[in-house]
């Protein structure tokens, strides 16, 4: 787990650093990483003028010059430091890293999916990261002295970030490797800032935070939020409804599917159910890149007549897409893949396939293949097929399987265009719903509803650490992994069964069922107290959206 660490000491200048308000020393020190090597500040050159530090002397090996420079400014804020530097190279720079020695060991409390103890072994993090770890590039540990040292990076849109913390003789060690864009990556590199500190109130630094990815990313408060469909302030109850798996196996039919939800509709009023379609265009995940209907769960018209059937007992129906996976096999598909797909900041192409039917061959199946849906091509592609098949059988909205996936391209930047994507979306149709697999800060300014992430079927909701940082732009709901109420299936979803069948009742998670062939014959009961659940979630949060 130890990747950040070299076999050797390094050659690199630390600057030590006192954080006055709370007299707390530790050192700083930079490296500048090409696609080739990575350069140190040899000891002993900095330059120093007030918060400045300058030094032109870059090694690699610890022996060997190379012409660059880095600058280093530290300044003062209310509760620590601020760290900007600036590094060149007269190659491309592909990243720099803040490394912090010394500092108080702690709990890291900020993830989203559970607390972490900090060890001699490490832990490495990587930003973004929408399933399990890091939403935003925010560090918070608990100190034995009660208070929260942070570390936050300030960044003005979504670039990739890794995180190394180690606990080295009872103090803590962090490292904080962010990279240029792959699309304008050059010789020189203005890293965003990082800041830290320590303070009394954990809630603060949350609401500090919160308060700069609102800025950053433009985004609206959610109950004000104009890409929230006013029909959706009404849901308080997804159902995932499980049609066909990769196997070819089918769990409902449109008709059966439709006959499923007006069984539910005699508990609630279909006003609050949002029906979530899964492999609805045939196999599941194969037939990526071609939706449209299967003639083995109904044709066409058993598919307009089963979402207007949903329609009309006052349910919403969201159809799911890949949104960065497809077929390669198909024409369509085949023709702009070569063109479409990833490619990382030093060439590589992502020839490794998807997930098939069962994980212990995950990425060994190679007929799906990985697309950037900021390049025009594929974007323009799959944009067709969901209008296509919104206009054609009516959906309500669309999920974008995968969603939170980053990958630093070369040739187009991807957070740009999934913005740009799910703000096309929104045309197709007045008040159109769009939501997707996974979930990081930026996200928030394309879409207004997550699913949850996972871990081997346990589930991660990103609301977990605060509120603040997901709950006051966005909702979720259960990831399609969630077993259903009758025996623990995932229907479509590779894991097979799940112990996980419910969601916690919490203001930004919307309660959540999965409904295979025979849920509601088998488990009917069940069903009953999660639809109880859904009228407790109205009664206290459906209405209520100021997040406290």
């Amino acid at each position: 787990m130890q990747t950040q660490d070299l076999s050797y000491k390094l050659n690199n200048q630390k600057i030590a650093v006192l954080n006055a308000k709370d007299m707390l020393p530790y050192d700083v020190s930079v490296e500048v990483f090409s696609l080739e090597n990575v350069y140190t500040v040899a000891e002993n050159t900095y330059a120093r003028r007030g918060g400045e530090y300058f030094s032109d002397c870059l090694v690699w090996g610890n022996t060997e010059r190379r012409a660059g420079s880095v600058t280093l400014n530290v300044d003062d804020t209310a509760d620590g430091k601020v760290f900007k530097a600036r590094a060149e190279l007269d190659c491309l720079v592909r990243g720099v890293k803040i490394r912090f020695d010394n500092l108080p060991l702690g709990e890291l409390i900020s993830l989203t999916d559970e607390d972490k103890k900090i060890t001699e072994y490490g832990l490495q993090l990587k930003y973004p990261e929408g399933w399990r770890s890091m939403s935003t590039p925010l560090l918070v540990f608990k100190l034995d002295s009660g208070k929260f040292l942070y570390l936050r990076c300030l960044d003005d849109t979504v670039n990739e970030k890794r995180f190394f913390i180690k606990a080295v003789n009872g103090k803590m060690r962090v490292d904080i490797v962010q990279d240029q864009s792959g699309t304008k990556i050059s010789g020189v590199y203005e890293v965003p800032a990082v800041e830290c500190g320590i303070t009394s109130d954990a809630d603060e630094i949350y609401q500090r935070h919160s308060d700069f990815i609102k800025q950053t990313y433009k985004l609206e408060e959610y109950g004000d939020s104009r890409i929230v469909p006013e029909w959706f302030k009404d849901i308080s109850l997804v159902v995932t409804m499980h049609m066909q798996a990769f196997t070819g196996h089918i769990f409902h039919t449109y008709e059966s599917a439709y006959k499923d939800i007006e069984r539910l509709t005699r508990l609630i009023e279909g006003k609050h159910i949002l029906v979530y379609l899964t492999g609805w265009e045939g196999r599941y995940y194969y037939k990526y890149g071609d939706y449209t209907p299967d003639a083995r769960l109904g044709g066409a018209e058993k598919l307009k007549e089963c979402v207007k059937k949903m329609q009309a007992a006052g349910c919403k129906v969201m159809a799911m897409y890949g949104m960065n996976m497809a077929n390669k096999n198909l024409p369509q598909i085949a023709r702009l893949a070569e063109i479409s797909e990833f490619q990382s900041v030093s060439g590589a192409k992502f020839h490794n396939g998807s997930v098939d039917w069962e994980g212990a061959h995950h990425y060994d199946f190679n007929d799906l293949v990985q697309l950037n849906i900021a390049e025009k091509t594929w974007q323009d592609c799959l944009f067709g097929q969901i209008k296509s098949a919104t206009e054609e059988y009516g959906f309500d909205g669309a999920f974008l399987d995968i969603a939170a996936c980053h990958v630093n391209d070369k040739n187009n930047k991807l957070y740009e265009g999934v913005v740009e994507f799910c703000d096309r979306l929104r045309t197709i149709k007045p008040q159109f719903l769009v939501s997707g697999e996974g979930y990081y800060d930026g996200l928030s300014r394309a879409m207004p509803l997550f699913q949850s992430g996972h871990t081997d079927g346990k589930l991660h909701y990103h609301d977990r650490a605060s509120e603040k940082l997901f709950t006051r732009f966005s909702r979720e709901f259960a990831h399609l992994c969630i077993g259903d109420l009758s025996r623990g299936s995932t229907g479509v979803h590779e894991l097979g069964t799940n112990t996980d069948t419910t969601a916690p009742l919490r203001r930004g998670i919307i309660p959540t069922i999965a409904l295979v062939e025979d849920t509601l014959d088998k488990a009917f009961d069940k069903v009953e107290k999660a639809v109880e659940l859904s009228r407790v979630y109205q009664s206290e949060y459906l209405y209520a959206e100021k997040v406290d």
